[in-house]
């Protein structure tokens, strides 16, 4: 704990309980941050390694809110969800909060953060010299998504079934970890149990593709998609015309990655047959040199909680 200052204490949670993760939703509901779901909070809150700093005011209220999640495998500490409110800054809180994450992190981790337009310049001009991936924001109708999918997929391999993950997960969290490079089951298994998601698997029971949808938290139309990870570009069209089937939003929301082949691809088949409109770019940057393991080839789309960057 920091001691009081401008009416304000700061506290280290590890990890917060079920209600300090609802005040912490609480603050991101005042700025409006279009996170995701409620599910990203009740996934964290089921997360042994996911911790946050907060700053409680003097009438017990949350007024700013710093997540970042060490997760066992890689050695990096992924900072998420960073916000002071607004009628109290330029107080200092933004930097105690910082100052006692730090102090609660193994120096030996690298420091991940994921960020867009300007806040990455700022971060990068500080904290987080080194660049890391960049992902591209799109969106478009559903309905014109299903059409170029039905047009794209011409008849149906049938050496793939789909299936609910959450039956084959032992197989889905392996090819999880085939893909990402990332020991994770914890998240894996709790995604999948609020997610809307599909696997495909091969003859030979091994599982060759996941993915899921999620609501959005501040659109109602909207429907989010990701993660997408396939072994090739047709599972991948396989796959996502499943996961629209009986979508009833008529808008989707998707990331892709922008700087691998497969994922230019799969943004110029949104772009050209699906009349998908370009978003902006999230860029994640790193404290040090850091290589990512993660397979591209295979990542058509993450799961777009870009404030915790370890359940990409």
């Amino acid at each position: 704990m920091s001691e009081p200052r401008n009416g304000a204490t700061i506290f280290f949670l590890d990890p917060p309980t079920e209600e300090q993760w609802s005040q912490i939703q609480g603050v991101v509901d005042q700025v409006e941050w279009d996170v995701s779901h409620w599910n990203y909070f009740l996934i964290l809150s089921r997360l042994p390694y996911a911790k946050a700093v907060v700053s409680v005011d003097d009438k017990g209220k949350y007024v700013g809110i710093l997540v970042f999640a060490q997760p066992p495998s890689p050695h990096v500490s992924y900072v998420g969800l960073y916000i002071v409110s607004e009628s109290c800054r330029g107080n200092g809180i933004g930097q105690r909060m910082w100052k006692l994450m730090k102090e609660h992190t193994d120096e030996s981790r690298v420091l991940a953060i994921d960020s867009e337009g300007n806040m990455t310049d700022k971060y990068r001009a500080v904290e987080f010299p080194v660049p890391g991936p960049t992902w591209q924001e799109m969106s478009g109708p559903v309905a014109q998504l299903n059409a170029s999918l039905q047009q794209a997929i011409q008849e149906k391999d049938c050496r793939f079934k789909i299936i609910d993950p959450n039956t084959v997960m032992d197989e889905v969290i392996k090819f999880d970890s085939k893909i990402m490079h990332l020991e994770r089951p914890e998240f894996v298994q709790q995604f999948f149990r609020v997610a809307d998601g599909k696997a495909i698997i091969a003859e030979d029971g091994s599982v060759v593709a996941i993915g899921a949808t999620m609501p959005t938290f501040l659109h109602e139309k909207q429907i989010r998609i990701g993660p997408l990870y396939a072994e090739n570009f047709n599972c991948m069209l396989m796959l996502l015309s499943a996961l629209m089937h009986d979508v009833k939003q008529p808008e989707f929301l998707i990331m892709a990655p922008s700087e691998t082949e497969k994922g230019r691809m799969f943004i110029d088949f949104l772009t050209e047959k699906s009349h998908s409109s370009l978003g902006s770019l999230f860029m994640r940057s790193f404290d040090r040199p850091y290589e990512c393991p993660t397979e591209w080839s295979k990542v058509f789309a993450l799961s777009f909680h870009v404030a915790s960057p370890t359940m990409s």
